[in-house]
């Protein structure tokens, strides 16, 4: 089995949620940004496992659930590692995917979904491109 590449799908996933938002194809531009989130988070576990900071869980094991992924990114932000620079609060910037993003439900989602309105997919875009802003820092600074 090939493993995660979590830095690339991010970056896809961040491309692929802007043509969708910018062609006001809300329900998937959302959808796809939850994944940014998610693939963030693991890549940041990872991060501190391959350094040796942070005894956690495989990535894997936190499957889609980014509230728990964002637990683990609070945790290696206070251990003081150099990765604590570039851990976000997914609760303070991603609100709104933090509290509402569950890929089983959301692909299936009606039309009538409060996630296919252009007021909901305004406030997750700019949550995802407030976390792209670190990613894009991270890859600057040789740490993605």
């Amino acid at each position: 089995m090939a493993q995660d590449n979590y830095q690339d799908t991010a970056i896809r996933m961040c491309d692929s949620s802007t043509i969708l938002y910018r062609n006001k194809q809300w329900l998937n531009a959302c959808y796809l940004a939850g994944y940014v989130v998610e693939c963030y988070g693991k890549r940041m576990v990872e991060l501190a496992a391959e350094s040796g900071d942070f005894e956690g869980q495989a990535t894997r094991g936190f499957s889609h659930h980014i509230d728990n992924l964002n637990e683990y990114v609070k945790n290696i932000a206070v251990m003081g590692s150099p990765l604590s620079t570039y851990c976000q609060d997914l609760g303070d910037i991603c609100p709104v995917l933090l509290s509402g993003w569950n890929p089983f439900t959301i692909r299936y989602a009606s039309n009538s979904h409060e996630w296919n309105t252009e007021e909901t997919a305004e406030k997750i875009y700019k949550e995802m491109e407030m976390l792209a802003d670190t990613i894009i820092q991270m890859q600057v600074d040789g740490v993605w």
